[in-house]
């Protein structure tokens, strides 16, 4: 009779979740309306600070099945020259953000609010990894359409029953993607999705994407567990060590047990990430609502796990290797930050000032150890676990809020509590697009390598640009530091002169070839790099490169002259 009865539960909340199963692993639940952040502000870039441093939700496979029917899915290739994986560079990964607001006829009335997230392959990594590349690209044009389909079917319901909408939001769409780990040999992914479609709450589940970086096929259980007898009872023995016996369904071994053996439509949700397998378990999934949600981490070389001979070696991430793994706010993630061979409660959280739904505090916690930041303000925060290549564990916590600003936080977890290391002006950088009718607006490239990490900041020599470099954690500090004497400047800024302007010529390297030259009135100067002290090198329309001293605030001198009465049409922001 129990498990009948579990069997009932979990059918009756599939019907209730409908979520994008990326890798037919799945898990459902309901967020409490105030853990749902708005998402309003502007996406901030960084100011230089441092000058060098009730609705249907679906969870099986069909869904997908069902959104790309009549859809003809790319063709995956046959992949690239054979070359020693050892020598590739690690895919990198860009996400891109749909930002979803439908209105009524009116324009005034807000019938659907949210957002999807899509990941891709940057376009050196699609030639290194093309056939990961196109399964990426597969799915998510399958989740991008199940979205689309999902805000007509709101408009629907809309039109029939306005009443049924949020006053102020309307019905709500999200979708949040976390790469957890990403390298030569795996790229692994979570989302969390969560849906408002009338009554008194939304629902949300967890789903997971986790591929081969060689072939580009989805990756099993079996791939990487060599017992799911063994696995299921490491599962259900690391959630009673964390929490009372009380605090689940009393057929919550079963449930495991039935997920772990994928028993007709139920599996596991996990991801791989760089210090083991993390399970995610939802609301009513193993536990009653007022429960939360769940999520256990099996370490990969945890006396435990060795003991059972639990994991393969096919997919353990490379020794001596540094990662970076996305955590979403307010759900507990476990890692062995002080490296004792067990894992550590990590939490973010932070309040929001119902009055102007700004961010106004933060605290971040290592199991009982607390560190709170109640001095800020900002309309986003989106933290990352870092793992530097000696085993080290720190956190950056980005703090987005408007005027274009962004504060990186920086703890070190290494101890076993945290301990904050201060801030830096420095983000993941953002990557526009122009297309019109374009489904997302921007990209943003994901760091997901603590050795090789492209961080952007922000400019205002010569006007306003955000510039990048890449940075590496040090030996001794989870502060970022780079080896580029330059930063390049991430979008085109090209500035008519008006005035001949007397300049250095220089090569690649920034070594002066030419002492003097006068560049005549008229000329065009597309600016790609900067010291961010006092030195812009553009590009000339001859492919020569100019060199300009700039000094001063407000107004700017370039080599000498004003610039505002040299240069047509500079800007900056305020």
């Amino acid at each position: 009779m129990k498990r009948e009865k579990k069997r009932c539960i979990i059918a009756i909340l599939c019907a209730l979740l409908l979520i994008l199963s990326m890798a037919a692993c799945s898990g459902e639940g309901v967020l409490p309306d105030e853990m749902i952040q708005s998402d309003s502000g502007e996406q901030s870039t960084a100011k230089a600070a441092d000058k060098d441093s009730a609705g249907d939700l679906d969870t099986s496979e069909s869904t997908q099945a069902a959104a790309s029917q009549g859809d003809t899915e790319k063709e995956m290739p046959s992949g690239s020259e054979e070359q020693d994986s050892a020598d590739r560079i690690r895919p990198a990964i860009e996400l891109g953000s749909m930002y979803i607001r439908e209105t009524d006829d009116s324009g005034e009335v807000v019938y659907v609010s949210g957002s999807h997230d899509t990941i891709r392959l940057s376009e050196e990594s699609q030639a290194v990894y093309p056939q990961l590349a196109a399964a990426v690209e597969n799915k998510m044009d399958a989740e991008t359409r199940q979205v689309k389909k999902e805000i007509e079917e709101f408009a629907g319901y809309y039109q029939e029953d306005p009443s049924t909408a949020d006053p102020d939001k309307g019905y709500e769409i999200t979708d949040q993607l976390f790469i957890r780990r990403a390298d030569r040999r795996v790229l692994s992914a979570l989302k969390y999705s969560y849906r408002y479609s009338g009554g008194a709450h939304g629902y949300f589940g967890y789903s997971c994407l986790n591929l081969d970086a060689e072939t580009g096929e989805e990756i099993s259980l079996d791939d990487v567990i060599v017992d799911r007898g063994a696995l299921s009872e490491q599962i259900q023995a690391e959630l009673l060590k964390k929490y009372d016996e009380d605090t689940f369904f009393d057929y919550m071994p079963e449930t495991i047990e039935d997920e772990a053996m994928e028993e007709g439509d139920l599996s596991l949700t996990w991801t791989l990430d760089p210090q083991g397998l993390t399970f995610y378990f939802a609301p009513y999934e193993i536990a009653p609502n007022a429960s939360g949600a769940f999520q256990v981490t099996l370490l990969y070389d945890s006396a435990q796990s060795t003991d059972t001979n639990l994991f393969t070696d096919k997919y353990r991430p490379e020794e001596g290797e540094g990662y970076i793994c996305g955590i979403s706010p307010f759900t507990d993630c476990y890692a062995d930050v002080d490296q004792d061979g067990e894992t550590d409660r990590v939490y973010i959280g932070y309040t929001v000032d119902p009055e102007t739904d700004s961010i106004r505090e933060m605290s971040v916690e290592v199991n009982n150890e607390t560190f709170s930041i109640d001095e800020m303000y900002c309309y986003r925060v989106e933290p990352v676990m870092v793992t530097a290549g000696d085993g080290r564990v720190f956190l950056y916590a980005w703090c987005r809020s408007d005027n274009d600003f962004v504060n990186m936080y920086m703890f070190d977890l290494s101890l076993g509590s945290p301990v904050s290391m201060g801030t830096m002006a420095l983000s993941e950088v953002y990557m526009y697009i122009e297309e019109e009718e374009a489904d997302y607006s921007s990209y943003k490239r994901l760091i997901t390598d603590s050795d090789h990490m492209l961080l952007s900041t922000r400019y205002d020599l010569l006007s306003t640009y955000d510039v990048e470099k890449e940075y590496y954690i040090s030996d001794n500090s989870p502060v970022p530091v780079s080896d580029e004497p330059y930063y390049r400047i991430v979008r085109d800024t090209t500035l008519t002169s008006v005035k001949d302007i007397p300049a250095q010529i220089v090569d690649e390297e920034g070594n002066v070839i030419e002492s003097a030259r006068v560049i005549p009135a008229g000329s065009t100067y597309k600016l790609y790099r900067t010291d961010g002290l006092n030195i812009v090198d553009a590009l000339l329309e001859d492919g020569s490169n100019a060199r300009l001293l700039v000094t001063g605030t407000y107004p700017q001198k370039v080599n000498g002259m004003d610039a505002e009465e040299v240069f047509e049409q500079l800007f900056y922001a305020g």
